[in-house]
């Protein structure tokens, strides 16, 4: 299981660039970056989306309101 905090706003551009100046640096990385972090394993179902959705035994697509920033999630199997 993987999370990234991750936004596509000025807001969270300054956000990230502060973090990284006063205490870790941070990426801003991308759905796509993000998915290549599990390699060659598969993702379960719902596959790599915003944590909010993140319901395996979920059958039906849940509305939320959007928002500047999320945090990605995903899980793979292994073996």
């Amino acid at each position: 299981m993987l999370s990234v905090g991750r936004g596509d706003s000025d807001a969270a551009d300054k956000g990230f660039g502060a973090y990284s100046t006063r205490a870790a640096r941070v990426y801003n990385h991308s759905v796509p970056d993000f998915t290549s972090f599990f390699g060659p394993l598969d993702l379960v179902p719902p596959g790599a989306v915003d944590a909010r959705e993140w319901r395996p035994d979920w059958e039906q697509a849940v509305h939320l309101s959007p928002r500047d920033g999320q945090v990605i999630v995903g899980v793979a199997r292994v073996g």
